[in-house]
């Protein structure tokens, strides 16, 4: 595996601490894209200048997770934010009321939607700004669930 495989997935699945840890060893010529990526935990960093990166977030890495909040017995709203603060906050605005319960969803979980199956993941694609409504799920009562 090279260090660009190891870079472009820490982008793609939002580890901000390797992105930009393995960004500040690029930018002082310590690795290239083109080497092993064992050479990413053997190449000596410039403590600062990470530390800085890493806490200004230079790279816009931004942890956006998928929250299910339950509005009643069968309704769950489904939000795209950073924290499970942040949903809550965004539920209260949005439904006038807090909700039942709030738990983290795995953002690759899969759903299908209409006759196709997607990931939350792919669905946080079609918003810019977050926290978020992705929809809110309404349980088929006629199946008894």
């Amino acid at each position: 595996m090279k260090v660009k495989d190891v870079y472009l997935d820490a982008i793609r699945y939002e580890e901000s601490f390797m992105a930009h840890y393995i960004h500040c060893l690029l930018s002082d010529g310590k690795i290239s894209l083109d080497d092993d990526a064992s050479q990413i935990i053997r190449a000596e960093i410039d403590q600062e200048k990470f530390r800085q990166a890493y806490e200004k977030n230079i790279l816009g890495v931004n942890k956006v997770k998928i929250y299910s909040l339950k509005l009643n017995k069968n309704q769950f709203a489904f939000i795209f934010a950073e924290t499970k603060q942040d949903a809550m906050m965004f539920f209260r605005s949005k439904f006038n009321r807090d909700p039942v319960n709030c738990y983290e969803y795995d953002i690759d979980f899969g759903i299908l939607r209409g006759k196709e199956y997607v990931t939350f993941r792919s669905l946080r694609k079609e918003h810019n700004k977050f926290p978020a409504l992705a929809f809110v799920y309404e349980r088929n009562m006629a199946y008894g669930i």
